[in-house]
């Protein structure tokens, strides 16, 4: 008996997250259109990437030598207006194919699946196999009313903290992983956002983010506001058990643009420590600073560190399995980088990129070239390699060696593909 209501229960979740949700959206769009007039977005983006591996990896029976990976991911958008509020919602459906037996983690440019800060399953899980994943997701159902000089914003919505650069260290509710190209659209979180305005160019927010399991809700407070020319951000709050604080900052001095963030975390008693100042709190921060050169030629440059990371090489792999990391708001296993980069304008439809990530405690290297082309008003092409330099794992006595982090990577190649579509 109990084991035929388990099953009518997985069943019963199956036609909800499967059928119910895409049907209330189309419901939802479909009221949308008879209600008022509505502004429809569809937008199809095609990732194709292309890996090799190191041997170790294939002697371990962990990966073939290279793999093909091809992910589609397409989105519906409706938003409306109404007279005291208005509503947006997001459907994306998610098709990934590998040319073997597939593995996320070795498909550097391929989304993963980032929960985040979900209080709602709403992913349908369409087709399962060893090489192809297809699923359907509610991205966003949010409404947005204000009262007196106060405004709301509730519903599933992408929230983002701190300076938005290449690394971050205050954008955790659900941040992009370093280095991942397609920040078209990012995952939405389940929350309630309640803001004022403070003072002339200030403004006080309060946000409530649900997860799965109510312990992990996350209540924060954020400030922000303009002093002299910079951009001040301060958030302070209790996230997946943790309480913290943040602040970042980003503005302009004598032609150079100035960025940071700093952020204190609480520890977690059973949590590994891998070194810092305190037992009982983690600290991470990063800064740089970018500046145009002339001729179309723009340069960074940023330096980051994080407690949660390893200062030794044998200690990697251990830092890949704490909570930060299984969370997926740290992406980097180690404890010190620096990141470089460099951009040319070639022409009004042409960018070329080089992105190169340094890990100051082994010396591996990550290098990422991007070509970016603009192929119509609504549609862009980007064609990128990731290459890395450092000592390569090696498989003895049964067993896997890591000796840098980016010299365990894969190289490869890849392009994206995006086209949009309005009403």
């Amino acid at each position: 008996m109990q084991s035929d209501a388990s099953y009518l229960i997985k069943l019963a979740n199956r036609l909800v997250q499967g059928i119910f949700l895409p049907l209330f959206f189309v419901f939802f769009a479909a009221v949308s259109l008879l209600a008022a007039k509505p502004e429809i977005t569809m937008a199809t983006r095609t990732i194709f990437n292309y890996n090799r591996f190191s041997d170790a990896f294939i002697q371990a029976g962990i990966f073939e030598k290279s793999q093909g990976a091809l992910q589609s991911l397409n989105r519906i958008s409706v938003f409306n207006r109404f007279s005291d509020f208005t509503v947006k919602a997001e459907y994306e459906m998610v098709s990934s194919h590998f040319s073997s037996n597939a593995n996320l983690l070795s498909s550097w440019a391929i989304a993963a699946n980032n929960a985040g800060m979900k209080a709602f399953n709403t992913r349908s899980n369409l087709l399962e196999s060893s090489q192809t994943f297809i699923s359907g997701e509610l991205e966003r159902l949010e409404v947005n009313f204000s009262s007196g000089r106060t405004d709301f914003q509730l519903g599933r919505q992408p929230i983002s903290f701190g300076t938005s650069h290449f690394i971050s260290v205050a954008d955790i509710l659900a941040p992009f992983q370093p280095g991942y190209l397609d920040g078209s659209f990012k995952p939405g979180i389940d929350a309630l956002r309640i803001r004022r305005t403070a003072g002339d160019t200030g403004e006080a927010e309060i946000i409530l983010a649900a997860a799965d399991a109510n312990a992990e809700n996350t209540v924060i407070g954020r400030h922000r506001d303009t002093y002299n020319g910079f951009d001040l951000e301060i958030c302070l709050g209790r996230f997946r058990r943790r309480n913290f604080a943040t602040a970042a900052f980003e503005g302009e001095r004598r032609r150079y643009n100035l960025w940071g963030e700093l952020a204190v975390f609480d520890r977690h008693n059973n949590e590994r420590s891998f070194g810092g100042v305190s037992r009982q709190v983690a600290t991470a921060w990063v800064t740089g600073a970018e500046r145009s050169t002339g001729k179309g030629w723009r340069h960074g440059l940023a330096i980051m560190h994080h407690d949660f990371g390893a200062r030794k090489v044998d200690e990697l792999a251990a830092t890949q399995m704490t909570s930060p990391y299984k969370q997926g708001w740290v992406h980097l296993a180690a404890s010190d980088y620096l990141f470089v980069n460099t951009r040319r304008e070639m022409n009004p439809l042409a960018t070329l990129n080089l992105n190169v990530l340094h890990n100051l405690r082994d010396g591996s290297n990550l290098f990422q070239p991007v070509m970016s082309i603009s192929t119509g008003d609504e549609s862009d092409l980007a064609i990128f390699a990731w290459l890395n330099t450092g000592p390569r794992p090696v498989f003895t006595k049964g067993a896997l060696l890591q000796r840098s982090e980016f010299g365990s990577f894969s190289n490869g190649i890849g392009l994206i593909y995006r086209l949009y579509f309005k009403n």
